[in-house]
């Protein structure tokens, strides 16, 4: 590098004498190496890095399928048509699954028939075939369901009353229909079943 040095201040009447000029020094120049140019940067797309790892993959998948291919023909004919029908039995299976569902170990459970939660009646006899009352008509025979919604237990008895009010059939009927179910016990949230004669 030149060294440069800072002028004199000018003297006090104005007149500035020439200054000689400072030397150059030439720097050595070193020609055994050749200066290299730096390698222009090529930028970096994702889709071509994408693109890399998909075709390393394809190319792995590739690889290894060729390679197992390779195996194979190496067997002896007659263990190859072994693996190839294991292969076709599997294939076969897995289709008779999906086509006919296959078969349940679990047994079917149907859902109770009928109202669940029901005292029930004794004076009904079993082979009384009796229908819900308002499936009937008015004046035939029916059973009537009536539920307790208190929080403690009643007497069947104690719903004869609505079974009056509901039927329109006397106080004095009902009992007599109902006579050993009239000391039954109904629990909170379970039915009273009353035998409701024939209107006379």
């Amino acid at each position: 590098m030149t060294d440069f040095q800072a002028p004199p201040p000018p003297p006090s009447n104005g007149f500035v004498p020439p200054q000689p000029m400072p030397e150059q020094q030439a720097e050595p120049v070193d020609t055994s190496v050749p200066p290299v140019a730096p390698a222009p940067v090529e930028e970096e797309h994702p889709e071509e890095t994408v693109d890399n790892g998909n075709n390393a993959a394809i190319n792995k998948f590739v690889a290894q399928k060729e390679m197992l291919k390779e195996r194979f023909n190496a067997l002896p004919s007659g263990k190859r048509n072994i693996i190839v029908a294991a292969g076709i039995f599997v294939v076969g299976l897995l289709m008779g699954a999906i086509l006919f569902g296959g078969s349940s170990d679990e047994p079917v459970v149907q859902a109770p028939r009928g109202l669940q939660g029901v005292v029930l009646n004794p004076d009904i006899k079993e082979n009384e075939q009796l229908k819900r009352c308002g499936q009937v008509d008015p004046s035939s025979p029916c059973v009537l369901y009536i539920m307790n919604s208190y929080t403690y237990d009643k007497m069947a008895k104690d719903f004869f009353e609505t079974a009056v009010a509901v039927t329109r059939r006397k106080d004095l009927v009902i009992q007599m229909d109902n006579v050993r179910y009239a000391q039954m016990r109904i629990p909170p949230g379970y039915f009273a079943q009353i035998k409701i004669p024939a209107y006379k």
